[in-house]
């Protein structure tokens, strides 16, 4: 609103699908009103507010770390599956996650899981 359009690239209607709170999505697209960590925090918009720029960089390695020593297609085949969700009901995300496993089954990931969790150490995976 502030430069004369409505807001796009499928904010109005994927804010509101983070947030749960229409009122507050309504509020912000009215009056072009910028938001803080705290309130972005407050309504679920963001998963973590550090205090200062080092305690960011830290957070943001951490879980950098964590999520590259998990399976590569397993990875993908979950942030394929979070955007499905988003436009599609319950049972179709059912239905495309049994697809996904199935053929993950097919690639050696999960049995280096189950053999690096019985020894005790960090799985080693095939490339993509």
């Amino acid at each position: 609103v502030d430069v004369g359009l409505a807001a796009d690239l499928g904010s109005l209607h994927r804010v509101p699908l983070v947030t749960g709170n229409m009122s507050w999505v309504r509020e912000l697209a009215f009056t072009g009103r910028q938001f803080g960590a705290e309130e972005a925090m407050r309504f679920g918009y963001v998963s973590h507010v550090a205090k200062d720029e080092p305690a960011t960089r830290e957070a943001v390695y951490a879980l950098a770390s964590t999520i590259a020593g998990k399976s590569p297609i397993a990875l993908r085949a979950t942030k394929e599956m979070c955007q499905y969700a988003e436009s599609h009901e319950p049972d179709e995300c059912l239905s495309y996650v049994r697809t996904l496993n199935a053929a993950m089954l097919q690639t050696k990931d999960m049995e280096a899981c189950v053999k690096a969790f019985m020894a005790k150490k960090a799985p080693t995976f095939s490339k993509l």
